[in-house]
């Protein structure tokens, strides 16, 4: 995908992540009811909008944007 096609104020949050983390990963999946990237649990109402792909939701210890480990190909 292009930059262009972007929102502009979501590819500002994703860059400042990246540069916020040491392994430059703004995006992490939830696996086993935990964030990939600080490896805390996620409440299950969070999992449940992340599946749903409700709106975008964001790690409350690291930050990260979460995706559902499942994503539809």
């Amino acid at each position: 995908m292009q930059e262009k096609n972007i929102n502009i104020s979501l590819l500002k949050i994703y860059n400042k992540l990246r540069s916020n983390h040491k392994n430059g990963l703004a995006i992490v999946t939830v696996d086993r009811e935990s964030c990939n990237g600080c490896f805390n649990k996620i409440t299950p109402q969070k999992q449940l909008d992340i599946k749903q792909y409700k709106q975008y939701i964001f790690c409350e210890h690291c930050g990260r944007i979460l995706i559902d480990c499942q994503i539809d190909k």
